[in-house]
This record gives C-alpha cells, structure tokens and sequence, in this order.
C-alpha cells in the first residue's frame, strides 16, 4: 500500500488535472511515482473514479462521522 503523503498528493494532481479539463485545456498530466499519464477530456469519467478510488483508500472507514437517529417515545 502507498503511504498517506503519497496518496494526497496524487489526488491533488488528479483534481488539478480535472479542473484544468473543464476550465478547457486539451490535455492534462499528472506523475505518480516514475509513471507520468496524460489525459485528456474524454478522461474525464477515468479521472472522476480514480479521485474516488485515492479517497476511499485514505478513508478506509468510508464515512464521515454521522449522525445517529434521535429516539422519540411516547407515554
């Protein structure tokens, strides 16, 4: 497994790289270790779940703190 500092800064690239997509550049690359990829605006789905993929791996518990149900009686 990659380490957490590792993880967050291939996301960063991967969402720089998405947004440079959508604000209209041809072409995006984002380098993880020796591995550099190009991508491209029809990439834009790939980008979109490996960002989910990099988030899921640094949250391995899958969810924020959430909220239990408020228990109501009556009587």
């Amino acid at each position: 497994m990659t380490d957490t500092a590792t993880l967050q800064v291939y996301l960063a690239q991967l969402e720089a790289a998405e947004q440079q997509l959508l604000l209209g550049k041809q072409t995006a690359s984002v380098g993880y270790g020796d591995t550099r990829v190009e991508y491209n605006k029809t990439d834009l789905t790939a980008i979109r779940a490996r960002i989910v993929e990099i988030k899921a791996q640094l949250d391995p518990t899958g969810c924020k703190t959430r909220r239990r149900a408020i228990g109501v009686r009556f009587g």
